[in-house]
């Protein structure tokens, strides 16, 4: 996912995956345009010390967000894309909410960001 937050900050502008145990026990899809956010549950639930491929494919028109988890599709965003691509980074955002005692940790192995169009 890339959004613009090196810190524990929500994104100002981005698309990424969010897990927060105070909302959901599934990933969110999320878009945040000049801090203006969609968040959407999905249906997709992670699962403990499991590997997940992760993907985001934004339309050519940046009018919609599509989100992939082990290439299957969970969701799409079409409101509050970021206008800008102004300081990106790649992250996910994770919160351990105060209800779990239970620390938790996100391992990132491959990250790969491709600014092209697809063409069949």
């Amino acid at each position: 996912a890339i959004h613009d937050s090196t810190t524990g900050a929500d994104a100002v502008d981005g698309y990424y995956f969010e897990l927060d145990d105070s909302v959901s026990a599934n990933w969110q899809i999320c878009c945040a345009n000049n801090s203006t956010r969609t968040k959407t549950v999905s249906g997709s639930t992670p699962t403990v010390n499991t590997w997940y491929n992760l993907k985001v494919v934004v339309n050519s028109g940046n009018t919609s967000a599509e989100f992939f988890v082990d290439g299957a599709s969970i969701g799409t965003v079409s409101t509050n894309l970021p206008a800008t691509t102004r300081s990106t980074g790649v992250g996910i955002m994770y919160s351990n909410s105060a209800a779990s005692a239970t620390s938790k940790i996100c391992s990132v192995d491959l990250v790969l960001v491709l600014n092209r169009g697809l063409t069949r």
